[in-house]
């Protein structure tokens, strides 16, 4: 365990207080070991989706054809992921780190649930809206049957 001081100045023109960001961090001599053994088993999980999306691209339903899709959202995985391994080793301040690290996380996980399942969202609402259509069709259609 080791602790990270960072002290810093207030604003105030009060020159008798001084704060200080206190960060706790676990420490080990392998972490890049268990970093890189982490990445090794999610690039292993990347690889079986890029399969899965392979071996998905010619199925006969377009409902569940979505292999475009899951290509692009692995694509999207791996460049965020990319970019969180290179904050993590470039940037040094801590606050930054995480808050980095954190919004890639956020952006990398909206944008891939986003490029997933908004298109299955559209082709719902334009299958009611049809449906809807269609259903009015017959309704006025059957009004003037005597």
């Amino acid at each position: 365990m080791s602790l990270l001081c960072f002290p810093f100045q207030v604003e105030d023109n009060d020159d008798d207080v001084i704060q200080e960001l206190l960060i706790y961090r676990c420490t080990s001599n392998y972490y890049m070991t268990w970093v890189m053994s982490i990445c090794g088993f999610k690039g292993v999980l990347l690889i079986f989706g890029v399969f899965l999306a392979w071996e998905t691209r010619n199925v006969h339903y377009p409902s569940l054809n979505d292999s475009k899709n899951i290509g692009l959202a692995v694509y999207n995985v791996f460049m965020f992921s990319c970019l969180a391994l290179v904050v993590e080793f470039v940037v040094t301040y801590p606050p930054l780190k995480m808050l980095v690290g954190r919004s890639i996380v956020l952006v990398g996980t909206t944008s891939t649930i986003s490029l997933l399942f908004v298109p299955k969202v559209r082709n719902c609402r334009s299958s009611c809206k049809a449906i809807i259509q269609s259903n009015k069709t017959i309704i006025n259609s059957s009004a003037f049957v005597v």
